[in-house]
């Protein structure tokens, strides 16, 4: 089994590095405000950052709290626009796309995984998937859920994918 590991295509535009407590314009009307940002220490290693922010389009407010964990990207209606953040290890940045196009479910979502995982040969069989900040996150395990096969990213608005290879197991 090969999994394909290359990211989707890069979305076009400019990608606004974010600043704590500085109201940045990121395209389409919207400004974003990282109003606090922190880290709490995982139980096995490594760390998850958290950010609070509040989104802005003319009058309209939205607070909004994500957290990331390594490379990160998110898909947030913010306020009509589909604002897009990432976090490659080089502080948040946020592209704004256009007008929030409607997301798929997650019952199409899942299909929408399996059937690219189909195209590529990977095994299906047992499943575990959740929904944060606008992205699926899905893990391919053996029928009987001992371990993982793959693991695939899927953007609910944007609908780009990309497959990853299973966690390390524990010894």
């Amino acid at each position: 089994m090969s999994i394909p590991t290359e990211q989707p295509a890069p979305l076009k535009g400019k990608r606004t590095p974010l600043a704590m407590n500085k109201a940045v314009s990121v395209g389409h009307g919207v400004k974003i405000t990282v109003t606090a940002q922190g880290h709490k220490h995982k139980i096995d290693g490594g760390a998850v950052g958290i950010y609070e922010m509040t989104l802005q389009r003319g009058s309209r407010k939205e607070d909004l709290r994500i957290t990331t964990e390594g490379d990160f990207d998110s898909e947030i209606d913010a306020l009509g626009v589909l604002v897009v953040i990432t976090d490659d290890n080089d502080g948040l940045r946020a592209l704004a796309i256009g007008k929030t196009p409607r997301p798929l479910d997650e019952e199409s979502a899942t299909a929408f995984v399996e059937k690219a995982a189909e195209s590529h040969g990977l095994p299906l069989g047992g499943s575990a998937y959740n929904v944060e900040h606008g992205i699926l996150y899905y893990v391919s395990t053996t029928g009987d859920g001992s371990h993982e096969r793959w693991r695939a990213r899927l953007g609910l608005y944007t609908r780009r994918i990309w497959f990853s290879p299973p966690r390390p197991r524990d010894p």
